[in-house]
């Protein structure tokens, strides 16, 4: 590079060089810089570091010294529990003990498994043991007492925010102290901080306990006879809106007798070595305390429908006689007989070792009757408070205007071959006659019934048909010397307006566009050796832009399949352009304009001589009114069995709904029946219709059973739905179809079906996939951004719409434990059903047509997006610094030097030494996608054996293509492929790409091939 620029007009400043650190480099850049007189911003530069600022003398010859003082380190202060952190001495408090420590959500991170209504809560145990291990400290002994304890107030914990705590003791005149802790709140950096009491009692020094018996393990069944089913046990308590996570399910056995239960709990094995650190662990106290809520449970028949909450409030005694292990046993008795719905309910429980050995007690454990209406709005407050910075809306701005452009740079144009899929509307031949006359080579296709040769450069081919899209290919190679470099897509211009648009019509336009579209796809990657062109879908009217325009929904999905081509294909992407239905010639030329411009854009609108392009942003809903749901009204949910949809059917039960219609294909199992009949016994009357939303008749013949047997239809959810990944190049059409029916031909019907009812709301049930894609699931991604189109569609007729892109769920959403796991991973945290219902609350009392909510961390999300490519979609999104971005710089310096590497290496290598380096470097990108050791990869097992999923795939090849600098399809790293043939496949290509690659080895015969010596135990035939 630097032999390309003139020796006196310009500055050749190198940010990597080899065999020097690449902060080095940047430091030598950045002062040859400061010499030639820019001027540099040395605050900027420092913001980051952790040094002090020093004020050097600017007048000379004053000989005075200059130099930093030291001072003396201070030790890190060692956390003195894991709940109390460190202890506070501030002036004029001699008298107090303080304490203080951070919680959140996330630390420590089992926090997060204890939940009400789907929102962290600190437990109760957590306020003990801090109490106890303050004890400790003050005491020096573990034999402790807790008297008069009283709680006041839950603390709701975030997991983006630590709360602040402090625990204050005072002396009392019993030799103890009384304690305190409180949290606190800063709304505003301006606004005083103010402390909220959570919990108060009284801690003493333990007495020498007295021999007391424990109990025989012998005699348990025998005494109390009935067990109860853990996983039964823990499902009922959601219920009640408590939500344990694996974390907080410690209970392993669990017996009822008529007034008294006996428990057995332990520990995760992972948190078992944690116990040492604690007095008793706030999920082993937890746990114990469990065996309270059997008793209750166990009298579940007999209590009232309206089953409510029971939060402990008060605790008369504590006494704890030794430290806990990670193991033991919880005997829970009533202290008095038990009123089938009292307002408060009193406990005392014995606490005993594996071996019987009794460890403590607990004296008084009160607990009251608490609404859950009540507990559901403190949560929602707080919860709406978190969601705001969820909520997202895709934007088009305006970019410029192209008058006057085309004629400057369209000529100079080289000569390049257009693949054309025109239409029939003459959109096609016009795009076609402007690039003729600029000299360019053209190949014209037309959708018909079978492959035909038209006449010299003209085609037509069936779009069901991948054989038809091949042989065109292939036909193509051997008429023209030239390889295609551009292939624009204008088919699902046919497609039919949406006022004339029938099912046959929506068969017409998939065929025409997501079939078609999806043939190409794999033909362009299959034929990658031949030209690597660049693919544009190109629709009209597809995209709402302006305000009062007619949207062509069936074009819209897709705008869903493009964004995940964009994702598994970069190399052949070139991006997604919506016209102007009634644009004329002036929008050809602009679509030719920005087809050849060297532009990142890749979603574009052109309306007049505009052009548009999108960006989601952060935008909170709108308030407008409070929705009033009826209860003289009926609701409607299609895959209301789903987990999405029984959570919502719940959730609008709580809201005062007594009528509800369930869609479904399949009748409901015996955990939807117990979900149903909970339903029913608060007075809801529920309605299961078996039927495919996507079949005309069946959908109509409940339509007139609603309107026959149930109170007037008031508001329809839209939320059937299949989902499944498989990457492009793998996907037939009747896989396609069977994710596209649901939403695109049930989501129509649904419409069609009810355009003529007064209804409140049509909600539909879309995903994040159709707003900026995902990678495997092209076909979900469509088959949404319909939804998205129709629902935009329905608004510009004067009826009503939301269309919502949810994140992931858990509690059984679309996503299985695996994708969220994975998704988590990619900075995509998933919602849990109640911040994803006051989501839907907000969303309902609001005026928005659509929104996006999902959880994520951009630092991470954002560099994996735009792997590959610039991708400009996300511009607007702030990644906010912190440690995971200065870890992505980290790693984005670490890629460049491993790319200078590697390719300084191929280059002095011969053929044998090229593939062991090239084998070195794919175990190294393998094991880190994987997250296991080089070691553990076998070098002849095909990468999808090896748990490569369609997501891994894209990133491995994402990360290969970004090192050596070719066009890698995915295919090669889904088809089965071993380590091994994967190298040669990636050999061969390199040869082709850098022919240059081995040319240097003459004259560097003693280049070291460090990364292969470093990882000599390689032994393989290659």
């Amino acid at each position: 590079g630097s032999q390309c620029v003139g020796e006196n007009k310009y500055l050749w400043l190198a940010s990597l060089r080899e065999e020097v650190g690449a902060w080095e480099q940047m430091l030598c850049s950045l002062g040859k810089l400061y010499v030639q007189g820019v001027d540099i911003d040395w605050t900027g530069f420092h913001r980051k570091s952790l040094c002090n600022k020093v004020l050097l003398p600017t007048y000379p010859f004053q000989r005075q010294r200059y130099w930093v003082e030291t001072n003396s380190c201070l030790p890190k202060k060692a956390v003195l529990h894991p709940l109390l952190r460190e202890r506070l001495h501030i002036v004029g408090l001699e008298n107090q003990i303080l304490f203080q420590t951070q919680l959140s959500a996330s630390e420590p991170s089992y926090l997060n498994d204890h939940q009400v209504f789907g929102q962290p809560v600190l437990p109760a145990a957590a306020y003990l043991e801090m109490a106890l291990a303050a004890g400790v400290a003050i005491f020096q002994d573990s034999n402790l007492i807790l008297e008069e304890v009283n709680i006041y107030q839950a603390l709701i914990l975030s997991e983006k925010k630590a709360k602040t705590l402090q625990l204050i003791l005072k002396p009392d005149q019993k030799n103890g102290y009384t304690f305190e802790i409180f949290s606190l709140n800063i709304a505003e950096e301006q606004q005083a901080p103010v402390w909220t009491l959570h919990i108060s009692g009284k801690l003493l020094r333990g007495e020498i306990p007295e021999e007391k018996r424990g109990f025989d393990l012998s005699l348990i069944e025998q005494e109390y006879g009935k067990q109860m089913s853990i996983s039964s046990f823990y499902e009922s308590l959601t219920e009640f809106g408590m939500y344990y996570g694996s974390n907080f399910q410690g209970v392993q056995k669990l017996y009822v007798s008529q007034e008294k239960a006996l428990s057995f709990s332990q520990l995760p094995p992972h948190l078992s070595l944690q116990s040492q650190s604690y007095q008793i662990h706030p999920i082993l106290l937890d746990s114990c305390l469990h065996s309270g809520y059997a008793l209750r449970l166990a009298k579940k028949d007999e209590l009232s429908k309206n089953i409510d909450i029971y939060l402990p409030i008060e605790l008369k005694r504590l006494k704890l006689y030794r430290p806990f292990t990670s193991q033991l046993w919880s005997q829970v008795q009533l202290s008095s007989p038990q009123e089938l719905d009292p307002e408060t309910v009193s406990s005392n429980f014995n606490l005993f070792n594996e071996e019987g050995a009794l460890i403590a007690e607990i004296e008084g454990l009160t607990s009251k009757r608490t609404s859950s209406k009540a507990l559901l709005n403190l949560i929602s407050t707080q919860r709406q408070k978190e969601l705001q910075d969820w909520f997202y809306q895709l934007q088009w701005q305006p970019i410029y205007s192209v008058s006057g452009v085309y004629q400057n740079i369209i000529p100079e144009m080289e000569l390049s071959h257009w693949l054309i899929f025109t239409d029939t509307k003459g959109k096609g031949k016009s795009l076609a006659a402007h690039l003729q006359q600029l000299g360019q080579e053209i190949t014209l296709v037309y959708p018909g019934e079978s492959w035909q040769k038209l006449s010299c450069g003209v085609y037509q081919i069936n779009p069901s048909n991948s054989q038809d899209f091949e042989s065109l290919y292939q036909q193509i190679l051997t008429e023209t010397k030239s390889p295609i470099k551009y292939v624009i897509h204008l088919w699902s211009l046919d497609s039919l307006p949406s006022e004339q648009l029938t099912i046959t019509g929506l068969e017409q336009a998939e065929k025409l566009g997501c079939a078609s579209v999806l043939h190409l796809v794999q033909s362009l990657a299959k034929n990658h050796q031949y030209s690597i062109p660049k693919l544009w879908l190109v629709t009209e009217g597809a995209q709402l832009v302006l305000n009062l325009e007619e949207l062509a929904i069936a074009q819209t999905p897709l705008w869903g399949l493009g964004k995940v081509i964009s994702l598994e294909h970069p190399q052949l992407w070139g991006g997604l352009i919506d016209l102007e239905p009634t644009g004329g010639e002036k929008q050809i030329e602009i679509l030719l304009n920005q087809i050849t411009s060297n532009s990142t854009e890749d979603h574009l609108s052109i309306r007049g001589d505009k052009t548009y392009v999108a960006r989601l942003v952060k935008q909170s809903p709108r308030k407008s009114q409070s929705y009033q749901w009826q209860s003289e009204g009926t609701y409607l949910i299609t895959g209301g069995l789903g987990a999405l949809g029984l959570h919502t059917a719940k959730w609008m039960v709580e809201k005062g709904v007594r009528n509800i219609v369930f869609i479904s294909r399949s009748s409901p199992d015996q955990t939807k029946q117990a979900a149903i009949a909970n339903l029913e016994e608060q007075g809801t009357r529920v309605l299961v219709a078996q039927a495919d939303v996507s079949h005309q008749e069946e959908l109509r013949a409940v339509l007139e059973q609603i309107q026959l047997t149930m109170p007037p239809l008031k508001g329809i959810i839209h939320a059937a739905g299949v989902a499944e990944f498989e990457p492009l190049t793998q996907m037939g059409l009747s896989q396609m179809s069977t994710i596209l029916q649901p939403k695109v031909r049930g989501g129509w019907l649904l419409h069609q079906l009810t355009k003529d009812i007064k209804i409140d709301f049509f909600i539909c049930f879309s995903s994040i996939a159709a707003l900026w894609g995902s990678v495997g699931q092209a076909h979900y991604a469509a088959a949404n951004h319909f939804l998205d189109g129709l629902v935009h569609y329905r608004t510009s007729i004067g009826l009503p719409g939301l269309t919502i892109n949810w994140g992931p769920w858990t509690g059984g959403g679309m996503a299985d434990t695996e994708q969220l796991l994975e998704l988590r991973k990619r900075g995509i945290k998933p919602l849990s059903p109640s911040q994803a219902l006051v989501a839907l609350e907000q969303l309902l009392d609001s005026s928005e047509i659509q929104t996006g909510l999902a959880n994520v961390d951009w630092s991470i999300f954002k560099e994996l997006y735009e792997i590959g490519r610039v991708r400009l979609l996300l511009e607007e999104i702030e990644v906010k610094p912190g440690q995971t971005q200065l870890l992505n710089d980290s790693n984005q310096l670490a890629t460049k030097a491993k790319q200078e590497r590697i390719l300084s290496q191929l280059k002095l290598a011969n053929d044998e030494e090229t593939e062991k380096i090239l084998l070195a470097y794919l175990l190294e990108e393998i094991a880190q996608v994987l997250g296991i050791k080089i070691e553990k990869i076998e070098l002849e097992q095909p990468l999808t054996m090896m748990g490569i999923d369609s997501l891994m795939a894209v990133e491995l090849r994402n990360q290969v293509q970004k090192a050596l600098g070719i066009e890698v399809p995915l295919s090669q790293f889904m088809e089965g492929l071993t380590v091994v043939a994967l190298t040669k496949e990636i050999q061969k290509q390199l040869k082709e790409t850098h022919p240059t690659i081995g040319v240097e080895l003459k004259n560097n015969q003693q280049t070291l091939l460090t990364n292969v010596k470093n990882n000599d135990w390689i032994e393989v035939d290659l």
